[in-house]
């Protein structure tokens, strides 16, 4: 039950830096594009609990985000561009070879190549791909920075380990009254 209640922590966490990165300008880049720092949220998860737990993270945010702030649409690029980026990120942490800091940017990479890959579809134009090479390099660079942080998040943060099970591996300090 305590690790539903964290995580259902994360997920409003994560919705309030969607919020938060909503009311950021950004001229430059293409229509309707954000940061990615709800995805610190993510990236901790998967590495902090696990690929499941980041897989209701991600969900949850993408569902209620849509509701809140945007609508169909806007669930079907957030869905698609966080699973791909999502099982990137899963498939790269499982070998051990990479930091967090290099999942996170790969995830960013990942996500801005499925939003595109969908805008592709919805608008029947392979031309939204040529967005890709700035889109590509700025996702590198947020996913970067959403590492770090999440990195240096999973340092300071010093909460009690789940198994699968939900339960902790050890009893609370005072013998669990």
């Amino acid at each position: 039950m305590r690790r539903y209640v964290i995580l259902s922590q994360i997920v409003a966490f994560s919705l309030a830096l969607f919020l938060l990165e909503s009311m950021i300008p950004l001229p430059f880049m293409a229509p309707g594009a954000k940061l990615g720092l709800s995805q610190i949220a993510t990236v901790f998860t998967l590495y902090y609990f696990s690929s499941r737990d980041a897989f209701i993270v991600l969900t949850a945010r993408a569902v209620l985000s849509s509701f809140f702030f945007g609508g169909p649409g806007v669930f079907v690029y957030s869905i698609i561009g966080g699973l791909i980026s999502l099982c990137g990120m899963i498939i790269l942490k499982r070998t051990g070879k990479f930091s967090c800091v290099s999942v996170s940017a790969t995830g960013g990479f990942l996500h801005n190549l499925g939003q595109l890959f969908v805008a592709s579809i919805f608008m029947e134009s392979a031309k939204f791909f040529y967005y890709l090479p700035i889109l590509g390099v700025i996702g590198v660079a947020t996913g970067i920075v959403i590492g770090f942080i999440a990195n240096e998040l999973l340092k300071k943060i010093k909460l009690t380990k789940f198994d699968n099970s939900g339960t902790p591996p050890y009893p609370p300090l005072g013998g669990g009254q």
